[in-house]
């Protein structure tokens, strides 16, 4: 792969990541409080975004179906059973020690239920479980398309993914989020928006990106109040829909132009989160729990109670501590074996 297309995927990465920061880091959903208008448009395509980078990436072609799988394993289920169960369990553990609301009824059996539907004991550890499944629905899909005519391939799969976008969501207002199954065929609709947007020989001009993120955000307030995937609350669905794709792709394609002209501009810490998003992922939510209120106690203030851009700068500074000090036994479960320490975040993987 070649380097421009690892920096601007990294680049949209960390875009997302920190999206997702900045929105853990907001205490509460005040509709008076201005950062509300940031945060209904960060919610309105910041998790969807990284279904559609994976489908980006995605090679339908497959080989060896029993290696993709274990390699998906690796990456995705076993930091979800590590993070999302185990240490997930010591981080509750210590919210109770530290005073801190904790998770009503927790146990082995609280512990055992949340993992094996798909939210783990950690916010944010949903995404494993679901991004693994949705790979493991595109190899099956991948397969049956084998078998269909070459001429066909195509349209079957674009009409799969609709039907599978639409059946999402009428299954999750009739089952909520049993297993993440509602969440996995949606997001997998976006994963294929992600390949086709990849592969197709659809020719964009460059005008037309910035006017596609200005529509998809404008599309955003026309829609209900608040939206969230991970709470399967879309408000107007078509519209969610919608609005996502235009403003992902707008952001894609205008990130694409940035790197394609050789800009001074190499957004090396941006571009770092984004290497490091699935340990972002994993751990603000960690420092948030753990560390800023063993901070509060020690300081006799609440940092969480900060504005929403003070806040997220601090948790943000947090987590630049936590990729660089966290031993490499912990970054393996990412499927991360870092270099030296001469390493630094200015270089890219080439």
């Amino acid at each position: 792969m070649e380097r421009k297309r690892l920096d601007y995927i990294d680049f949209m990465k960390g875009i997302g990541i920190l999206s997702v920061v900045f929105f853990h880091s907001y205490n509460g959903y005040d509709l008076s409080d201005p950062a509300f208008h940031i945060l209904k448009y960060i919610t309105s395509f910041h998790m969807v975004l990284f279904f559609f980078l994976s489908g980006i990436l995605f090679k339908s072609e497959i080989e060896n179906y029993k290696q993709k799988i274990v390699s998906k394993v690796k990456s995705l289920i076993i930091p979800y059973l590590v993070w999302g169960c185990v240490i997930g369990s010591c981080v509750e553990l210590l919210r109770r020690m530290l005073g801190t609301q904790g998770i009503e009824g927790f146990g082995v059996a609280s512990i055992l239920k949340q993992t094996a539907n798909g939210d783990g004991m950690v916010d944010g550890s949903w995404f494993l479980y679901t991004l693994f499944a949705v790979y493991m629905l595109e190899f099956l899909l991948s397969f049956i398309c084998k078998k269909t005519s070459v001429k066909y391939q195509g349209v079957v799969m674009i009409v799969l993914h609709l039907a599978l976008g639409v059946g999402g969501y009428f299954l999750g207002l009739a089952v909520g989020d049993l297993f993440k199954i509602p969440h996995i065929l949606i997001a997998s609709m976006f994963f294929y928006f992600g390949f086709l947007f990849a592969n197709s020989e659809l020719q964009i001009k460059e005008f037309v990106y910035p006017i596609l993120f200005v529509l998809g955000g404008v599309l955003c307030f026309v829609n209900n109040e608040s939206v969230s995937f991970a709470l399967l609350d879309f408000g107007i669905y078509p519209i969610f829909v919608l609005s996502a794709l235009m403003t992902i792709i707008g952001l894609i394609g205008m990130s694409q132009m940035l790197f394609e002209k050789q800009s001074k501009l190499k957004f090396p810490l941006l571009r770092y989160y984004g290497k490091n998003s699935i340990i972002v992922l994993m751990t603000h939510m960690i420092l948030m729990f753990v560390v800023v209120r063993m901070l509060e106690k020690l300081l006799h203030m609440e940092i969480h109670t900060f504005p929403a851009l003070a806040s997220f700068v601090i948790i943000s500074a947090l987590e630049l501590l936590v990729i660089r000090l966290m031993p490499k036994f912990l970054k393996a479960t990412f499927g991360m074996f870092p270099k030296s320490k001469r390493d630094k975040f200015e270089k890219v993987e080439k």
